[in-house]
């Protein structure tokens, strides 16, 4: 409704308990808030029963859940943090919301060590029960996502956009495979697009829904030093990975370290900070030959001995560029080919 927004629910929140349970009745029982202009109190009479009917229809439609924060399965972390969203929009199954959770986020473009690192934590603690939170940005957020898949873990994007939109779009392919095997989170409307205010919203999301967040690497001015930042002031843990001294992405993460992250350097270093809880057995790790496709082996053949963009690929195999990407996610979470700094692929040795 127009110019109804967060503030003025918070406002209404106190009093949701003296509203009717049905539209129709709303406008004989709304109660006198004095927080709440007498114009906004005029749009909030104005609600029809149809209009929530035909957004409910429209939201089913695209396959979009809500959560609202009196829904029993809403994140019982996230409640907790000091502005909840009230209102949670999901793609994908909700079951990702269940159990613990740990977030990894780090540069967009991070080095070949900050991809591996990222891929191989995500897939080793979602190996052993954790749900794997991030951003779905490029860079570390999308190799956490990745090696969570690998192992037939759980993993869970948080967008900074409307919860079908999908963003950065070179990551179609994995937004997809998030949406059939974990769950895509957005407090914002469907059809939102980014803009740069929405991601630090976003960023106190991540932190929220997580017991701890890992940095693998940041730059002095990157954005996950601003999650690490939700993270202790909503009193989560916040791992660091070290980094060489030199590299630029690396400063962020090592001068957490020096203002008291816990240092990263294996999972068990996670699994001391968590050893009280009960931690459910691992998923299966797919890496059988068996369940190559035809397009996936072609890909393979053309890599064998060089790395290559996706345009060579396409250019090589006559693969269709959809073909080409789907493939190459499909390959990365079976463990075969790994993405290399300047948008190469290559075959893991």
């Amino acid at each position: 409704m127009p110019g109804i927004g967060y503030q003025t629910l918070l406002y209404l929140l106190p009093h949701i308990l003296e509203l009717p349970p049905d539209v129709v009745s709303l406008r004989s029982v709304l109660p006198a808030i004095p927080t709440i202009s007498p114009h906004r109190m005029r749009t909030i009479l104005t609600l029809e029963a149809p209009q929530v009917y035909q957004v409910k229809q429209s939201l089913s439609e695209r396959q979009i859940d809500t959560i609202t924060i009196f829904d029993e399965d809403y994140p019982p972390l996230l409640r907790e943090i000091d502005d909840p969203p009230l209102i949670l929009y999901a793609k994908g199954s909700r079951q990702a919301l269940s159990g613990p959770t740990l977030a990894i986020v780090g540069a967009r473009r991070p080095s070949n060590y900050g991809r591996q690192v990222a891929f191989h934590l995500g897939s080793d603690l979602a190996n052993i029960g954790f749900t794997i939170v991030s951003g779905l940005a490029r860079g570390i957020d999308a190799e956490a996502h990745k090696g969570a898949l690998h192992r037939g873990g759980k993993t869970i994007a948080v967008l900074g956009c409307g919860v079908d939109v999908i963003y950065p779009s070179q990551n179609k392919a994995l937004y997809h495979a998030i949406t059939k095997n974990g769950l895509i989170l957005s407090e914002y409307l469907p059809d939102r697009q980014p803009h740069p205010r929405l991601f630090p919203l976003r960023n106190r999301m991540i932190s929220g829904l997580s017991l701890g967040i890992t940095v693998v690497e940041a730059a002095l001015s990157s954005g996950s030093l601003n999650t690490a930042k939700h993270a202790s002031e909503q009193n989560r843990d916040v791992f660091a990975v070290p980094g060489p001294i030199s590299s630029p992405v690396s400063q962020g993460a090592n001068n957490l370290i020096r203002d008291g992250a816990i240092p990263l350097t294996k999972v068990d270093d996670v699994l001391l900070q968590y050893e009280h809880l009960a931690l459910p057995l691992g998923a299966q790790e797919i890496s059988v030959d068996e369940q190559l496709t035809r397009n996936e082996k072609k890909i393979l053949e053309m890599i064998e001995n060089t790395q290559a963009t996706v345009d060579q690929i396409v250019r090589c195999t006559s693969l269709g560029v959809q073909e080409v990407t789907q493939s190459l996610l499909n390959l990365q979470l079976q463990g075969k080919i790994r993405q290399l700094p300047g948008c190469m692929y290559g075959k893991v040795r």
